[in-house]
């Protein structure tokens, strides 16, 4: 499905659940409705920016919106029609619907990315799995252009911890002994009424909650980074990178000297001329 025609119409479509915008002046729209009980206004407004992630909301439903602003990327918006975006990052909706808040964090590192961001702010709470996007999340960074450096830097951290689906057992179980039996009904219901995502949700919020609850008195959580830090974290990145880059050894042929392949195409003899009249 295409990209829309104006940005209105991707926030009409958005009625439907998903819209999708593409400006021929280097801007770009990703809408998202979800129920009001799929997230709260606190952890909505922790990662809301002045332009690269904002909400909106009806009597029922938030309306996210993650916008890249006047790319400077000319040549992707002079091809660029919005086709095939909206199959990419339609996915993101069915996530934050399972309590998957990295789409969240990525509309924040966006506004950073952009320099909306105050460089003394503090990040967010990091939400695990940051070094292992899914390939919605891999294209929601690229749709709103996210320094792949800055990228890298908050991926650091994350990578010594294990997210939710890699965690012991032993938490798990613990934590299900402690369920009370009226909730785990609750939650059978939901499963067996095809609300598998809204049980999903429910419980994984719950086991966060109940993780946090566990944590010592005094045991400081992950810290948490201001602009100012992630763009040092970035800028070593970088520096890392270019020299991981510059060890590469490239070797230039000559076009003439390049092998013709094997069973020779036709008009060969054409070439084999030409060689021989350039002196080679």
């Amino acid at each position: 499905m295409a990209g829309f025609r104006d940005q209105e119409q991707a926030r009409c479509h958005c009625a439907g659940r998903v819209g999708v915008y593409v400006a021929n002046w280097c801007s770009c729209w990703l809408f998202l409705r979800v129920p009001k009980v799929t997230l709260d206004t606190r952890t909505l407004k922790a990662f809301g920016t002045e332009f690269a992630f904002t909400v909106d909301r009806t009597n029922t439903h938030w309306i996210l919106e993650w916008a890249l602003n006047e790319s400077e990327n000319y040549d992707r918006f002079g091809e660029e029609d919005g086709r095939g975006w909206m199959g990419r990052l339609t996915p993101l909706r069915d996530e934050l619907l399972r309590g998957d808040l990295r789409p969240l964090y990525l509309g924040w590192l966006a506004g950073v990315s952009a320099r909306e961001v105050d460089e003394e702010a503090i990040e967010p709470p990091r939400p695990p799995g940051l070094s292992r996007l899914t390939a919605a999340q891999q294209s929601l960074a690229e749709f709103l252009e996210i320094n792949p450096d800055l990228l890298r830097a908050v991926e650091i951290p994350d990578q010594q911890t294990p997210d939710f689906d890699t965690k012991g057992d032993g938490d798990l179980d613990a934590w299900i002994a402690e369920l009370p039996t009226s909730e785990k009904g609750a939650t059978l219901k939901l499963l067996l009424t095809g609300h598998a995502q809204q049980a999903e949700r429910r419980l994984k919020l719950r086991f966060l909650a109940w993780q946090r609850e566990q944590q010592p008195i005094g045991r400081p959580g992950p810290p948490r980074r201001t602009v100012a830090e992630l763009r040092k974290l970035a800028a070593s990145a970088a520096e890392t990178r270019k020299k991981a880059g510059s060890g590469a050894v490239s070797q230039t042929i000559p076009t003439l000297d390049l092998p013709l392949p094997k069973p020779r195409p036709k008009g060969a003899e054409w070439i084999d001329a030409y060689q021989r009249w350039h002196g080679t």
